[in-house]
């Protein structure tokens, strides 16, 4: 439900946002009141943004850093756009920008390890097995865990179950191994998050 209700409201608001582009409406963004309203869209425009429903994002995608800085062509004040001064991105904007591409990289990335390794490794945990005893390293409470508890870390006995508190041992359900491999995958996404910042910023 929770995805079938958010797909629905992102179409809503897709096909929303794509008319009022339609109907040159000035509420799409501030800047918009002091301009010409054919600056939202036009039939001029559309020979290069594309259609108001989904040629804006190809538009918007290809913008580069320095043409913001420079100015948005068809955004100026006079002559519907084409003329006058045109809309523009500060610095502040543009390290802005940058941060959000930044972060994103990191979020799928981060995405991709949560999906394809992480929360198999929970959901296969032991602590939660209806119908037997509490396993050993897990509490009462871990034992009732809920649907969302069982793609948690409280899925998977803690360290304190392992034999001598050997931390570096091996176990017979491969608790430790899941362990190992969450703290790989964090690894992982800071070893990413420290590289794209070394070469962006």
């Amino acid at each position: 439900f929770t995805v079938a209700g958010g797909g629905a409201v992102f179409a809503l608001s897709y096909v929303v946002f794509g008319f009022a582009l339609k109907a040159q409406s000035t509420f799409i963004a501030p800047r918009c009141t002091a301009r010409p309203p054919a600056t939202i869209h036009s039939r001029q425009h559309a020979r290069t943004r594309g259609s108001a429903m989904w040629g804006w994002i190809f538009w918007v995608s290809s913008l580069s850093y320095a043409r913001l800085l420079k100015g948005v062509p068809g955004t100026g004040t006079r002559k519907d756009g084409f003329e006058g001064v045109p809309l523009k991105v500060n610095m502040d904007g543009i390290v802005l920008l940058r941060y959000h591409v930044l972060c994103l990289k990191v979020t799928i990335v981060a995405t991709v390890l949560c999906v394809a390794v992480i929360l198999p490794l929970n959901l296969s945990g032991s602590c939660f097995n209806y119908g037997t005893t509490v396993p050993d390293g897990c509490s009462a409470q871990q034992y009732n865990l809920t649907d969302y508890g069982r793609t948690t870390i409280a899925n998977i006995p803690s360290l304190n179950s392992f034999a001598d508190g050997n931390v570096f041992g091996t176990d017979r359900d491969g608790s430790l191994g899941r362990l190992y491999g969450i703290v790989l995958c964090t690894w992982i996404i800071l070893a990413c998050a420290c590289s794209l910042m070394t070469r962006e910023w």
